[in-house]
């Protein structure tokens, strides 16, 4: 919200951040000014992903006011992390209540919506616990 202000207040020229497509901060943003929104080049795309664990994500045509075209950058993700005192139980159920309720996940914002079962069992930067790795074998999300 603090860089939104800043643009409205023409002391940004750009921001860049890692938000939900039409996040109200950004809503805002592009409701108010000109937004153009920069494409990542696929060079620097890939060489991030290499590097951060990050993925390729596409904002979809006609998001936000002046964007006529499908525009690609990089994907930042969300982790729900757990430590090794977090019980195999406790893991597996929250992993396996993650799957079954999804739709009800995706109901809690718009930006949620993309959010899948095979998403939440996407290896990332971080190994599953094991718990968490059972509820997805069985959920038949990874082997």
């Amino acid at each position: 919200n603090e860089q939104a202000d800043l643009i409205q207040d023409g002391r940004l020229d750009m921001i860049t951040n890692g938000i939900f497509i039409n996040h109200s901060s950004f809503r805002s943003v592009d409701e108010n000014n000109d937004v153009i929104l920069l494409e990542v080049p696929e060079d620097v795309v890939t060489a991030t992903n290499e590097e951060f664990g990050t993925g390729t994500m596409t904002i979809p045509a006609s998001s936000y006011s002046n964007q006529e075209a499908d525009v690609t950058t990089s994907a930042l993700g969300a982790l729900l992390v757990a430590n090794e005192a977090m019980s195999e139980e406790t893991a597996y159920s929250l992993a396996s209540s993650l799957v079954k309720n999804i739709d009800e996940v995706r109901a809690v914002h718009s930006s949620m919506k993309q959010l899948s079962p095979e998403l939440l069992a996407t290896p990332s930067v971080l190994e599953f616990h094991p718990g968490a790795a059972k509820a997805y074998e069985e959920a038949g999300l990874i082997k």
